[in-house]
């Protein structure tokens, strides 16, 4: 028997899609899964939230005409570089999570996954 399943966070957008069979014995095994969120910083150059801030667009705007590089622009970029990527290890290890059939809905899990989030913005400033 083929198993897709939905899982919708209460928390931050964050919503995971899983799927895989059940085995001779009924054992459920998963063999993919995705997640997506709205914590991820989105470039606002070129509108991406996979650019690490280096589209073109974001390199004119943190160098001059004359090459001269801002690094208060480029200290903001490297924040948001380094909070994406914290976000990217945080959704992986829900996913893993849930694909470990964890339960990752329930009320300790999610003010789990809400607290790391605030230490994270609390931590990495732009």
């Amino acid at each position: 028997m083929i198993i897709d399943k939905e899982i919708a966070l209460p928390c931050h957008g964050i919503k995971i899609t899983i799927s895989g069979h059940t085995d001779s014995k009924d054992k459920n095994i998963l063999t993919a899964g995705n997640i997506t969120s709205d914590l991820k910083e989105t470039c606002e150059h070129c509108n991406d939230v996979n650019c690490h801030f280096d589209c073109s667009k974001a390199l004119e705007y943190t160098v001059d005409k004359d090459f001269k590089i801002h690094l208060s622009k480029q200290r903001e970029f490297m924040a948001k570089i380094l909070y994406n990527h914290s976000i990217d290890v945080v959704e992986s290890m829900i996913l893993a999570h849930a694909m470990a059939n964890i339960d990752i809905e329930s009320t300790a899990y999610v003010e789990g996954i809400e607290t790391v989030i605030d230490k994270l913005i609390n931590s990495i400033s732009f």
